[in-house]
């Protein structure tokens, strides 16, 4: 299955190869100074959020003054940056090199793990059909990018399988690791719970509370040491709603969103035009994959995690079930892939392949989009 995941990393590399004969510096953008080496294809993977993670695994926390005490740096969850800086340092490495090199990695074992979870689920063939979507997914291109979502979903991605596997303290361990990564991780401790509440009533004693009890050690980690550092418990939420303009609720505003971008004009590649049509398309698809994600067969544990994502990710007004929250939420296009058949799974596929290039298109080139 690998080959597969090769091959959409070549397509999004062709997308950055683009970017570099479209712009003079395809690196350069509203987020921090990327660090050297100055290579054009390798600037074009690090925009966004990767040039924020980067960033901060250079320089750590507390750098970037927005407001009056404030860092806009706290919005990210340190567990990305902390691995970062430390496979940097010992492989005496570029942090660029570095970062992009490891997602790459995290990326390919978060494809071979999908693909156990479903091959002892449902069967080897079903397992293709969805790691060919999970690659070839819009959301993907963050695999190539200097993003936190690789090193989230892997390890979300064996905390589940270990959770199926009733390996409690280890699924605990792969879950803490994930809920210091991404602030949507935190939906694993739902589903580590949900787990040891079956086994529990199936007269498996307490150790099954093990994992969510250790799934819930990463994220306090993160609200102790933010909080140690600035003064004030749960400073992301500060942060994403002052400086990021973010706030959690799926609120009217959200529907007036929706609705404002359904009688508007033609979407452009101006700054911002198309969030809102990514945005759409994401609530669209999420709520068909949520719908066929309960009626696999997929076990339970996916279930509550893949919807829990979404409806995090849909939670969130300012940045929404964008492709790389769905992404994610990986139970759901695993799901999709695996209901899917024969030539309309290949139909689906190659129209999934479009839009990944067109998507790493318009992340490399052009800021019209929130990735």
């Amino acid at each position: 299955m690998l080959w597969l995941y090769i091959a959409s990393r070549a397509l999004v590399l062709g997308a950055a190869g683009f970017a570099t004969l479209q712009l003079r510096d395809p690196g350069a953008g509203p987020w921090p100074q990327l660090p050297a080496p100055w290579v054009p294809i390798l600037r074009a993977l690090g925009r966004w959020d990767s040039a924020w993670y980067m960033h901060l695994a250079n320089r750590g926390y507390g750098h970037t003054p927005a407001l009056p005490g404030r860092d806009a740096g706290y919005a990210f969850f340190p567990m990305y940056p902390w691995v970062l800086r430390v496979v940097s340092v010992v492989t005496f490495t570029p942090t660029m090199i570095t970062a992009l090199l490891l997602s790459l990695v995290l990326g390919g074992v978060a494809t071979v793990l999908c693909w156990v979870i479903v091959r002892d689920s449902i069967g080897a063939a079903a397992a293709h059909r969805a790691v060919a979507f999970f690659c070839f997914f819009p959301g993907a291109f963050v695999l190539s990018m200097a993003y936190a979502e690789a090193l989230m979903i892997a390890a979300a991605a064996a905390s589940l399988l270990a959770l199926m596997r009733r390996r409690w303290v280890i699924a605990g361990v792969f879950a803490a690791v994930a809920t210091a990564t991404r602030p949507n991780a935190v939906v694993i401790i739902a589903a580590a719970m949900w787990c040891a509440i079956a086994a529990w009533r199936r007269g498996e004693g307490r150790r099954p509370f093990l994992a969510p009890a250790i799934s819930a050690v990463g994220w306090l980690l993160v609200v102790v040491y933010q909080w140690l550092q600035t003064g004030h418990v749960f400073e992301w939420l500060r942060v994403e709603r002052d400086v990021w303009h973010d706030h959690f609720g799926f609120s009217t505003e959200a529907l007036h969103r929706l609705g404002q971008f359904l009688i508007s004009g033609p979407v452009g590649l101006h700054e911002g035009r198309l969030n809102d049509l990514v945005w759409a398309a994401g609530v669209v698809f999420g709520l068909i994959g949520a719908c066929v994600l309960i009626r696999s067969a997929l076990p339970a544990v996916l279930k509550v995690y893949g919807i829990g994502a979404f409806a995090f990710a849909c939670f969130s007004f300012n940045v929404g079930p964008r492709p790389r929250l769905l992404l994610a939420a990986f139970p759901i296009v695993l799901a999709v892939g695996i209901a899917v058949r024969g030539k309309y799974f290949r139909v689906m596929l190659v129209a999934s392949a479009i839009g990944l290039a067109a998507l790493s298109v318009v992340t490399f080139t052009t800021i019209a989009a929130v990735p």
